[in-house]
């Protein structure tokens, strides 16, 4: 089975998620619409950088998180997300190994930003 496309939204008041997948059906026993637990099998490119959810900022401009840079000091950093659940989400650009990513507190830390220069700390960072 190859799955084709993964409706973005949950079903409202259900933990259903729709799919679209291209699948033999030789005796035609399955029809368009049927509800069935699938089993997806995760594949990754090695070892990947895991993060607890909480320690990313998602806005319009993307995916990012806070780093100390010395003690006391903090400065975000854009990265590129890959698998999500909600034990962690996998880093596949932007960190390396050795940074002190803020694992609690980042959205305090963006809120605080926000307050205190009035702008998206990613802003300038996205322009093209």
């Amino acid at each position: 089975m190859k799955v084709s496309f993964i409706n973005p939204a949950l079903q409202p008041g259900s933990q259903l998620v729709q799919i679209r997948a291209v699948m033999p059906n030789p005796a035609n026993q399955w029809q368009p619409g049927l509800q069935a637990k699938v089993f997806v099998e995760q594949v990754s490119a090695g070892a990947a950088m895991i993060l607890p959810p909480d320690a990313l900022i998602h806005n319009e401009h993307g995916a990012h998180v806070w780093l100390e840079t010395k003690a006391g000091y903090y400065e975000p950093r854009i990265v590129e997300t890959g698998t999500e659940r909600s034990d962690g989400v996998e880093i596949r650009s932007g960190l390396k190994s050795g940074d002190k990513v803020v694992i609690s507190g980042a959205y305090l830390l963006y809120s605080e930003f926000m307050l205190k220069k009035g702008k998206d700390p990613m802003a300038a960072v996205h322009k093209s």
